[in-house]
């Protein structure tokens, strides 16, 4: 019956030609695989993206953000190639985990800006607000502020006032949206 060792690759199939012997347990020679991950071999690439693979489905990621991380590590894995690593199958492992984790702040923020937008949502606004608006804006970081002037006071493109703040458009869309949960929470003080 197959085992399968703490990273959740499956002993025999693609892996048995890196199995090595320990005791009673069978263990995946990584320095074997690296050596070979280097040099182009198939088995090897496939040993290490059922790795990665494996991580990322026990995250329960949709199947498509698991194949996208997944080549995003074997390119992050494979532009590595002249530095010196100790433990492969380790390095694979973090190097897996620090694109999940980056998967999940870009996530978060999406959702961050979404939450924003919906909750901060103005209807209405009357002088006096405008008035007590304009007061609360100097007080915002600079670019924040800029992004509000840009697209709001100036009626500018989400696009045009990334181009004017040299920045991406996503970029923009989380300036805009801490600018107003700020205002929000200023004015609700």
């Amino acid at each position: 019956m197959p085992r399968s060792n703490r990273f959740g690759l499956i002993r025999g199939g693609r892996a048995a030609k890196y199995a090595i012997a320990d005791g009673a347990e069978t263990k995946i020679d990584w320095s074997k695989v690296e050596s070979d991950f280097r040099a182009g071999e198939t088995e090897a690439i496939e040993v290490v993206a059922a790795l990665i693979s494996n991580f990322l489905r026990s995250k329960r990621l949709p199947v498509e953000d698991v194949e996208d991380l997944m080549m995003d590590t074997l390119v992050a894995l494979e532009k590595s190639r002249d530095t010196s690593i100790r433990n492969f199958g380790g390095y694979a492992y973090t190097v897996a985990r620090r694109k999940f984790v980056d998967w999940c702040r870009r996530r978060v923020d999406v959702e961050f800006i979404n939450a924003i937008d919906d909750q901060y949502a103005p209807t209405q606004i009357d002088a006096e607000t405008i008035a007590t608006l304009e007061g609360h804006l100097g007080r915002l970081p600079a670019q924040h502020r800029r992004a509000i002037e840009y697209r709001y006071l100036a009626g500018k493109s989400e696009e045009e006032t990334a181009n004017a703040l040299g920045v991406a458009t996503s970029t923009v869309r989380k300036f805009l949206a801490l600018a107003k949960a700020e205002l929000f929470d200023r004015m609700v003080r």
